[in-house]
């Protein structure tokens, strides 16, 4: 039971590692400026693509932890 643990431990630390070199790439090949207009007020905003791309899993990612958290720690 132990060898299979190890293996499955090992092969998602490859998968971990493959995706972050893949976002990495994207990231460093993604760095022209684009403009986001915020369409109800007058502003816009200029930031990278892979700012753009990421941002809102980035955001998700850390409210959803901060919901989870919050949760456990009423609980």
């Amino acid at each position: 039971m132990g060898l299979l643990r190890g293996f499955a431990r090992f092969c998602a630390g490859l998968c971990v590692v493959v995706a972050l070199v893949v976002l990495a790439v994207f990231a460093a090949s993604n760095v022209a400026p684009v403009t986001l207009s915020l369409w109800p007020m007058p502003t816009a905003l200029e930031a990278p693509v892979f700012v753009v791309a990421f941002g809102p899993f980035v955001l998700g990612a850390l409210v959803g932890g901060l919901i989870v958290k919050t949760r456990a720690l009423r609980d």
